[in-house]
């Protein structure tokens, strides 16, 4: 009974933490028009983030994991 516990346990943990969405929250310097994310989570695509005050930008995003790597731009091509 006890195992079954555990195993139990250890499958809610792993589901809620596949299920949980991830929220990126960046400071960019004032002037900065736009702000995207690009990361493994989204196969290196720019997903335009939303501006929260003059200087900072947010978005969540579902399949993005604790260890995903990722990169912000200040448009939506690599140059920015």
């Amino acid at each position: 009974m006890k195992k079954i516990l555990l195993s139990l346990v250890a499958l809610f943990a792993t589901v809620s933490l596949v299920s949980a969405a991830i929220t990126y929250n960046v400071t960019v310097p004032a002037g900065t028009n736009e702000c995207y994310i690009a990361g493994e989570f989204n196969d290196w695509s720019q997903a335009k983030m939303t501006q929260q005050t003059e200087t900072t930008y947010t978005i969540t995003i579902a399949e993005a994991t604790a260890t995903s790597k990722y990169k912000y731009c200040s448009g939506p091509g690599w140059i920015y």
